[in-house]
């Protein structure tokens, strides 16, 4: 594979807008923005990892970036490409794995997609040290009350899973 090329332009995204990587500046520049969109952290996070070839080969594997690509944009974005940052909260997050999913995996896969983003935010310093992951904090039911086929994810009146 070729070695992406670097955009120059702010794109869009369900009418987020996302910002390349050069453009963002550092944690303080943004905090005085007021507030990143989780859609400018996830484009960063696609093309900077997810897509990035170092060496002319990939961080990530093509099944892995593939898997990414398609909860990314199937899944991810469509809700969350323009909430800032700074409103997540777990039981929103959680609300939305459990209607969004189709099996604990898949639930999973999310979150963790979700964690990496702003976990990586933090690693490359556009978001500071003492931001809180707010994803780290989504805690999902046991995986075996999702290993009966066919199982919803529907709670019952009484608050507990209907298996």
């Amino acid at each position: 594979m070729e070695a992406r090329e670097e955009h120059s332009t702010v794109n869009e995204y369900n009418g987020a807008t996302l910002i390349p990587s050069q453009a963002l500046g550092t944690a303080n520049e943004l905090v005085q923005i007021g507030g990143l969109s989780f859609g400018q952290l996830a484009a960063l996070w696609e093309s900077d990892y997810v897509e990035r070839v170092v060496g002319g080969k990939s961080l990530v594997a093509a099944s892995t970036r593939q898997k990414y690509h398609n909860h990314l944009h199937n899944h991810i974005l469509p809700r969350w490409a323009n909430k800032p940052i700074r409103e997540f909260r777990a039981k929103d997050v959680l609300d939305w794995l459990q209607q969004e999913s189709g099996s604990w995996y898949m639930m999973t896969d999310l979150r963790n997609i979700m964690s990496g983003i702003f976990t990586k935010a933090q690693e490359w310093e556009v978001l500071t040290d003492t931001f809180a992951n707010p994803i780290t904090r989504v805690k999902l039911p046991k995986k075996g009350r999702f290993m009966k086929s066919g199982f919803s994810l529907k709670r019952r009146p009484c608050g507990c899973w209907r298996g």
